[in-house]
């Protein structure tokens, strides 16, 4: 983007102009510039009482594409004949002034050099191809050169570079993440677990199901496999026993009809052996 400049250019008005007029019909554009993009020149309409500054935004032939009262000048009419020149003003020099060169510093006038300029069969235009939208990305930039380098390089979008907006996590934490290959779903395996990670070790090694493992086991004991034939109440009652009540049962080689005999005993140890004594005292 830039404002262009020529030495010695202008032409007269080959059709009136009222004041909505916006392409103007002129004798010749030959000693104009010719813009292109945004480029753009600034041109005087003169009818020797009354002027205005327009700014040209596109030639085509002998017709001016324009932006009418600029340079806080009003739009006017003007009769064929009147003329059109590319004149210095002060909206021109303002824009000049203020263009940033490519070490981002603000130039005066005095500074510019051949560097700065394009000249095109005497058309001047400025070397910088940035649009006035890209320059002012930069109004109000603090970041320093070191800073904005930080970015050299830098292929990820916006999207992704807000996916780091609010994170905590200090570089250490996020490099434990350096080479993990877990998906989501896998990573949320863990969610809720709360074994410690001794508990978890008991299943370092462990190559199949844990449960069809234990379910081999029983076919390989006989006694396993007729303790899995029990009731459920006989197997509850067997799990109420002591030791010492399991040993009482050691030896025991009373069938069941004998042992049935003492069922509904109430008497103690004491008063049967009272009575066994009573009993060997009886003649037969």
């Amino acid at each position: 983007m830039g404002v262009l400049l020529k030495n010695n250019a202008g032409t007269l008005l080959s059709a009136d102009v009222n004041t909505s007029t916006t392409s103007i019909s002129v004798a010749s554009s030959a000693s104009f510039p010719t813009p292109s993009g945004s480029d753009y020149f600034y041109a005087t309409m003169d009818d020797g009482a009354n002027v205005e500054i327009v700014k040209v935004t596109g030639v085509s032939g002998t017709t001016l594409t324009v932006v009418r009262a600029q340079d806080d000048t009003s739009a006017r009419s003007f009769s064929t004949g009147d003329k059109l020149q590319l004149r210095v003003n002060v909206k021109a020099l303002e824009e000049l002034t203020n263009l940033v060169d490519a070490t981002d510093s603000v130039k005066g006038i005095a500074s510019f050099d051949s560097n700065d300029f394009s000249v095109s069969s005497g058309a001047v235009s400025l070397a910088t191809t940035s649009t006035a939208a890209e320059l002012n990305i930069l109004d109000g930039v603090t970041s320093t050169t070191a800073e904005l380098n930080i970015l050299d390089g830098v292929t990820s979008t916006t999207a992704e570079l807000n996916v780091l907006d609010g994170v905590t996590s200090t570089t250490a934490e996020l490099n434990i993440l350096d080479g993990v290959t877990s998906t989501t779903a896998e990573l949320n395996i863990l969610d809720g677990v709360t074994a410690t990670t001794a508990e978890i070790n008991h299943v370092d090694g462990v190559t199949s199901n844990v449960q069809t493992q234990l379910d081999a086991k029983q076919p390989l004991d006989a006694e396993l496999t007729e303790l899995a034939t029990m009731a459920s109440d006989t197997a509850s009652s067997l799990a109420d026993l002591t030791a010492a009540e399991v040993q009482t049962l050691d030896g025991v080689t009373s069938s069941t009809a004998e042992l049935n005999i003492l069922d509904g005993v109430t008497s103690t140890t004491a008063e049967l052996i009272f009575l066994m004594e009573l009993l060997a005292q009886q003649p037969n």
